[in-house]
């Protein structure tokens, strides 16, 4: 392992992906702490607090909502292409145990339900995304079960249902341990009825988190890839690809077929029923001022938004939406195994020019 001394910021950034690289290529069980060095080197933009005795709020919370809950009850995570590649190492059936998802994150996670999470990983910057996340964790971690031990404190934290309940206890815990209650409150909020037991198991128990990386030679990427999209295929049986121009565009599972179906168009007058009812005064004050042109803000894109909230309310409104997509040739294909990736096959010649966003509606846009 190449440990020159830094001279620049860049190199320090440099040393540290050589570092976890280096550990991992051995493909056994490599501890979190023995990173923690390279990564408080480094002055990360989303860790700035990290060599500061007082918990980076910020960047524990940011962790906490890129990784599943389970995490603050895990040992070890382990990485790997596709399901194949555990039961290679060991880990068989590893889509049979407990699959857990993160809020901020779309991977796929499952837990064994004692102490080790398998992930599905895509790609290298995956790896590059976990690693320094599962660091900064661990060491906000430990910043914690200091602040959090101390006998006072614990006493409260025992409470269990008047923490997770009562805003008075945890105006006190926030005292005792000098924790913003700001930052309470997000952790109220992201792990609910868990608050008091997981901040309870912090203050008594240490965590020590190893991770591990089965494979992750190009071969084992371009297999993972190969099933994902021969899955794709699978939907769409009919489309033969290699015999199409095809342009593959990386967008959220929303944002073409919103543009392209003018689903959420069709069915405005659903919408503004459903803003008048349940919408907030601020939702209906927003379409009031985009109707009324007091807001730079567009009429479809508020629509898009406000269906989202409708098919919450209204299952049926998705399936409607999905027929309504396939009407018009746009299929979608939910992500198997592999990487957590949907994908929506959209026939060109079936869309119709009439149902699409206005925006779109350029001169000759009929020739596509």
């Amino acid at each position: 392992m190449d440990r020159t001394i830094p001279s620049r910021r860049s190199d320090e950034l440099a040393l540290y992906i050589r570092t976890y690289y280096s550990l991992l290529r051995s493909t056994e069980e490599v501890q979190i702490k023995t990173l923690i060095e390279a990564h408080t080197r480094i002055n990360s933009a989303l860790h700035v607090s990290a060599k500061d005795p007082a918990p980076d709020m910020a960047a524990f919370i940011y962790v906490l909502l890129r990784m599943p809950a389970c995490l603050t009850r895990a040992r070890l995570v382990v990485m790997g292409q596709s399901e194949q590649v555990f039961a290679d190492h060991g880990y068989l059936d590893v889509e049979a145990w407990e699959a857990v998802n993160a809020a901020g994150r779309r991977r796929y996670y499952f837990f064994d339900g004692d102490e080790t999470i398998a992930v599905y990983i895509a790609s290298r910057s995956d790896i590059d995304d976990m690693i320094p996340s599962l660091t900064a964790y661990q060491i906000e971690r430990r910043k914690l079960h200091q602040i959090l031990g101390k006998p006072s404190i614990i006493q409260l934290l025992s409470t269990g249902s008047d923490l997770d309940q009562s805003e008075h206890v945890v105006e006190k815990l926030s005292e005792l341990s000098e924790i913003p209650m700001e930052d309470l409150d997000r952790l109220r909020s992201i792990w609910g009825e868990e608050f008091s037991s997981n901040l309870l198991t912090i203050a008594q128990e240490k965590q020590s988190l190893s991770v591990r990386l089965l494979a992750g030679s190009l071969a084992d990427y371009r297999r993972a890839t190969r099933r994902w999209w021969n899955h794709v295929c699978h939907v769409v049986p009919d489309i033969h690809f290699e015999d199409h121009p095809i342009y593959f565009v990386s967008s959220n599972t929303h944002s073409l077929a919103n543009l392209l179906s003018g689903f959420a168009l069709v069915r405005e007058a659903d919408l503004v029923s459903f803003i008048d009812d349940k919408g907030s005064s601020e939702l209906k004050g927003e379409y009031s001022d985009i109707l009324e042109r007091n807001v730079p803000s567009s009429r479809e894109n508020f629509l898009y938004y406000a269906l989202k909230k409708y098919e919450a309310i209204h299952p049926q409104v998705a399936i409607d939406r999905i027929q309504h997509e396939e009407s018009l040739g746009i299929v979608r294909a939910p992500s198997q195994h592999v990487f957590d990736v949907e994908v929506q096959v959209v026939k060109m010649s079936s869309l119709q020019s009439e149902r699409l966003d206005p925006r779109l509606k350029l001169p000759g846009v009929e020739s596509l």
